[in-house]
C-alpha cells in the first residue's frame, strides 16, 4: 500500500501500489530475488502462494491479502521465478520452501575453462563494455510511463474488476516515448569499447586462472575503462602499464603506491581534477602533499570504474573532508557533486532511500540522499557507515551493484530508476573495534575497494 496523493475527505488517504513482484506476475517478467537466504521465513512462506501453482494452462491467481479492494492477481503464464542463494546457506533454508524449486548448482565456470574459451570471454567482456551510456533519459522517461500506467492498472484492482482492463480516464495525460528514444538504435544511444587484437591478448594474459566469472568481468571492465580513458591508442601511456594497474585497483584489501612505477598516471589523473572553488572544506589542501595527492588519484580511478570505496582512518584523521573536496573537483555534469549522509545506530534505510510527507493536504514521496546522489550522478558520501545496524548496511546492495545505466528497484521508492553512469559511492568510517562499530556485513563486502586514510606527516602538519 502506498499514501494516495490527495487527503481529501473523498479519497482514500492510502491504495494500493503494486511492486515489482506483482507487476512481474501480471505481465509475465522474471523476478529475480538476490540472496534469498537472508530474508526471514515469513517472507519465503509468502511465496509458496506461487510455488505451489500447476502450470496446467489454466488461470491461476496469487493472492493479495494486503490489497484491500483485489485480492488475486492473475499469474502470466509467461512468469517466473529466480532466486539465488549461498550454496553453505541453503542447508539452513526451509527444506519445504527448497524443494518447491529446481536448484541448480553453479560451480566454477572458469575452473576447467579452454584457453581459446577464455580468450573469447575475455573479447566478449571488453566488447560488452559501456564507456558512455546516453540512455538514462529515454529510460527514465521509459520508467515514467510504465509507472503511470501501472498506476491506470492499479486504481483498476476494484471490487467490481471484471478482468477487463478499461481504457485510462481522459483526464489522465497518457505518457509519451520522447522521439529521440524511440527513433536511435542500441548503437545511437550507447557507446561501447571497441578493442584491438593486441588489447584482447593484452588483457587475457593478465587474466588470473584464479579469478572467478564476477572477478573476470569487473577487470575486463575497468581494463577496459583505463583503456580509453589513458589513452593507450594514442600511445599516451604502454597498454601493459595500464592493464597493471587496473589489477592494483581491484586488490580489494592491499594497498599499493604511485611512486615511481604510477608516477605518470597520478599525473594525468589529477590533471583531469577541475579547479576547487571557496567551500567549507577549503582548509583541506593537497596538492603539497604526496600521500594526499596520491589518495586523491585513487579516489578518482576508483570512480572512472564505478568501483566504491571504503576509507578507513581515526576519528578526526581527515576522511569525510577528503571525500567533499574530491567529489567538488571530481568532473561530473551534476551541479550539487556529492550528497552525504551521517550514519549512526538509529539510521533506517529510508533515511537516505527517501520518506512520504504531508504538503498542501497532499502526501509526497522525498527522494533521500543516496536515491538523489543515484539520479543525478552525484558522489554519495555514507559517512560512518559502519555505526549503523548490519541490516541497514545490506539495504545498500543496490547501490553497489555494478548495474551502470541500468533500471533497479530501490526499496521503498516503489519505482524503478536508472542508475546514472556518474554515480559514485564513498564509505568513511573508522575501524571495527572501536565503540559502537560493526562489521560491514559479507553480502557487500566484496563490492568495496578499501583503503587507509593516509597517516598525517610532520611537513603535512
Amino acid at each position: 500500500q502506498k499514501p494516495s496523493e490527495t487527503m481529501d475527505s473523498s479519497n482514500e488517504l492510502i491504495k494500493w501500489k503494486s511492486g515489482f513482484l506483482t507487476k512481474a506476475i501480471k505481465k509475465g517478467r522474471v523476478a529475480v530475488l538476490d540472496s534469498i537466504d537472508e530474508a526471514p521465513a515469513t517472507v519465503t512462506e509468502r511465496l509458496n502462494g506461487l510455488l505451489d501453482q500447476k502450470y496446467d494452462g489454466k488461470v491461476k491467481y496469487f493472492e493479495v491479502p494486503e490489497n484491500p479492494k483485489k485480492r488475486e492477481v492473475e499469474i502470466n503464464q509467461n512468469f517466473r521465478l529466480l532466486c539465488t542463494c549461498k550454496i553453505d546457506k541453503i542447508s539452513q533454508m526451509s527444506p519445504a520452501f527448497i524443494n518447491r524449486f529446481d536448484v541448480i548448482v553453479l560451480e566454477d565456470q572458469v575452473k576447467n575453462i579452454s584457453s581459446n574459451d577464455l580468450k573469447e570471454l575475455v573479447k566478449f567482456l571488453l566488447e560488452n563494455t559501456i564507456l558512455v551510456n546516453k540512455t538514462k533519459a529515454s529510460q527514465n522517461a521509459q520508467n515514467q510511463a510504465e509507472n503511470q500506467a501501472d498506476a491506470v492498472d492499479d486504481d483498476d484492482f476494484d471490487d467490481g474488476w471484471d478482468g477487463e482492463i478499461e481504457e485510462p480516464p481522459e483526464n489522465i495525460q497518457q505518457p509519451m516515448q520522447p522521439e529521440s528514444a524511440s527513433q536511435l538504435s542500441e548503437e545511437d544511444l550507447i557507446e561501447k569499447f571497441n578493442p584491438t587484437s593486441d588489447q584482447i591478448n593484452l588483457v587475457y594474459k593478465n587474466v588470473d586462472i584464479t579469478m572467478s566469472m564476477s572477478q573476470i568481468a569487473q577487470f575486463c571492465h575497468a581494463a577496459a575503462k583505463y583503456i580509453k580513458f589513458f589513452e593507450v591508442e594514442k600511445g599516451t601511456f604502454d597498454g601493459k602499464l595500464v592493464i597493471e594497474f587496473a589489477k592494483d585497483m581491484l586488490k580489494k584489501n592491499e594497498d599499493f603506491s604511485f611512486k615511481n612505477k604510477y608516477d605518470g598516471l597520478k599525473t594525468f589523473l589529477l590533471s583531469h581534477l577541475q579547479t576547487p572553488e571557496a567551500n567549507d572544506d577549503n582548509e583541506f589542501f593537497y596538492e603539497d602533499s604526496p600521500l594526499l595527492c596520491e589518495f586523491i588519484a585513487k579516489l578518482y580511478a576508483a570512480s572512472l570504474i564505478n568501483l566504491p570505496i571504503c576509507v578507513y582512518g581515526p576519528t578526526g584523521a581527515g576522511k569525510t573532508s577528503a571525500a567533499r573536496a574530491f567529489a567538488r573537483i571530481r568532473p561530473c555534469t551534476s551541479k550539487t557533486k556529492f550528497q552525504m549522509h551521517s550514519f549512526h545506530s538509529g539510521t533506517k534505510p529510508n533515511h537516505f532511500y527517501g520518506t512520504t510527507t504531508i504538503k498542501d493536504r497532499k502526501i509526497h514521496f522525498i527522494n533521500g540522499t543516496l536515491t538523489t546522489a543515484l539520479n543525478q550522478g552525484d558522489t554519495f558520501i555514507a559517512d560512518e557507515m559502519n555505526l549503523s545496524s548490519p541490516s541497514t548496511m545490506k539495504s545498500l546492495a543496490a547501490a553497489l551493484e555494478p548495474c551502470i545505466g541500468q533500471a533497479v528497484y530501490i526499496p521503498g521508492v516503489g519505482e524503478e530508476i536508472a542508475i546514472n553512469s556518474e554515480f559514485f559511492f564513498i564509505a568513511c568510517q573508522n575501524e571495527v573495534g572501536t565503540i559502537g562499530r560493526n562489521a560491514i556485513p559479507a553480502s557487500i563486502a566484496s563490492r568495496f575497494r578499501y583503503f587507509d586514510y593516509p597517516k598525517q606527516e610532520v611537513a603535512d602538519i
